[in-house]
């Protein structure tokens, strides 16, 4: 086109060449495609239409390079608009029917980061989490993500659908995917945990993994019944799967939150996080498009302080930590007092003393810690007494007496600290007394 123009004339020795590239790639495409066509799982129409019109630009490019009027604008512009539709047939035959006009893919743009990291793009849910459709906002989603873009309306590699809901419980040509209340004998979950470079393993290599919390709520799903209709609070929610959901809050992310620092932070070694994952620590971001993270050993209670050394190389990234229920000892205080940016901190049940506590005095920016079922006394908070964000301290069951308590509010009147063993007395009106009929 700019060879037709006086100042770009000197172009017009470069088409010949430029047309000759184009028709050797045109059928280089249509040969491969043609073999990719055969392996099935492509819906008949669109796949009708994107191959005979591949097949006619690329005939099309060879006659207009041996043809004499190479420089014919005409032919050109039907060469053109004929590679803009074969292109767009392709592109529903990848990406699904209605893809162009998507705003998915602009989602995808805004989150490329995200996406390049395998983590999941943040998800808008309901203000109240346990309002969400767990299906439509929470499952779809990841499967929108990781799988729909092989096996949709126009394309089904292995005969199987899943963006719709009879299809996919139908399955593929290997049976159903999904067994409700078997997650490890479902086919997909199978696949999913196969080795990156196994022939089965899906999604296939080279595309976006699922992450580990992905896969965790996936195996949850089905575990509970592969419900396509009920609402989050409908359904069993382990501990784990909890610590999932604290992420998805939409008020993190828009109203702030007084536990995630307001200073930025660099992102943490995606590889180190896949390594402590690995060993059973729930490690994942504390919200939405967030570096900082949180670590909960909800699923690793055999955790000792080998296991918190993991946690070392995310000191300025982790803000909110969970040890409860674990076989730590004071030893992993030396550890955690490395991490200067935690807020929030849970050693409930475990066995840590008074010195131990004592090395947490450098946390400036602790506001909640949870001591219950310790042996932890009085003089073993004293020392975090200089700590003037600390707001909640959590003392059920250890050993810190009422004249304890009153000495440590005089101490520490920026905390509030709460003993448990809470007695509510009886109304009249709430009892009802049943008697054995004489």
């Amino acid at each position: 086109f700019l060879s037709k123009t006086k100042r770009y004339n000197h172009l017009s020795a470069t088409i010949p060449i430029t047309l000759f590239f184009g028709a050797l790639s045109a059928t280089a495409a249509c040969v491969t495609g043609w073999f990719l066509s055969e392996s099935g799982g492509y819906t008949e129409g669109v796949l009708f239409y994107h191959k005979w019109l591949g097949i006619s630009v690329a005939v099309a490019s060879w006659l207009l390079l041996f043809s004499k009027k190479k420089e014919n604008i005409g032919a050109w512009l039907v060469l053109v608009m004929g590679l803009s539709v074969t292109g767009h047939f392709g592109g529903t035959l990848t990406h699904g029917e209605g893809y162009l006009f998507s705003d998915e893919w602009i989602l995808r743009l805004i989150s490329k980061d995200e996406a390049n990291k395998g983590g999941t793009v943040a998800r808008k849910l309901p203000e109240n989490i346990q309002e969400a459709l767990v299906y439509k906002d929470i499952i779809e989603p990841i499967l929108k993500e990781r799988c729909f873009s092989c096996h949709n309306n126009t394309k089904q590699k292995g005969k199987l659908r899943m963006d719709d809901q009879a299809a996919f419980l139908k399955g593929g040509e290997n049976g159903v995917i999904a067994i409700a209340g078997q997650a490890d004998n479902s086919e997909m979950v199978k696949r999913l945990l196969l080795d990156m470079d196994a022939k089965h393993h899906m999604p296939p290599k080279g595309k976006t993994q699922p992450t580990e919390q992905d896969v965790l709520l996936l195996k949850w799903w089905i575990n509970t019944g592969l419900t396509f209709d009920k609402k989050l609070k409908d359904i069993e929610q382990p501990d784990a799967i909890k610590a999932v959901f604290a992420n998805y809050s939409t008020t993190v992310a828009e109203k702030g939150n007084p536990f995630i620092p307001t200073q930025t932070i660099a992102v943490a070694d995606e590889k180190l996080i896949d390594s402590a994952r690995k060993k059973g620590i729930l490690l994942m971001p504390v919200a939405p498009n967030s570096n900082y993270l949180q670590a909960n050993f909800v699923s690793f209670p055999k955790a000792s302080d080998k296991e918190v050394a993991l946690l070392l190389p995310f000191a300025q990234q982790l803000v909110w930590l969970k040890l409860g229920n674990t076989k730590i000892t004071d030893s992993a205080m030396t550890m955690v007092s490395k991490m200067t940016n935690l807020t929030r901190l849970s050693f409930e049940n475990t066995a840590i003393s008074n010195k131990g506590l004592a090395m947490l005095s450098s946390l400036s920016h602790l506001q909640y810690l949870n001591l219950v079922g310790t042996s932890i006394t009085s003089d073993g908070l004293h020392p975090l007494s200089n700590l003037s964000d600390l707001k909640q301290i959590f003392l059920f069951k250890t050993a810190i007496s009422p004249n304890d308590l009153s000495v440590l509010q005089q101490k520490m009147p920026h905390t509030s600290f709460d003993t448990g063993g809470y007695i509510v007395p009886s109304w009249e009106s709430d009892t009802a007394v049943f008697k054995k009929t004489k």
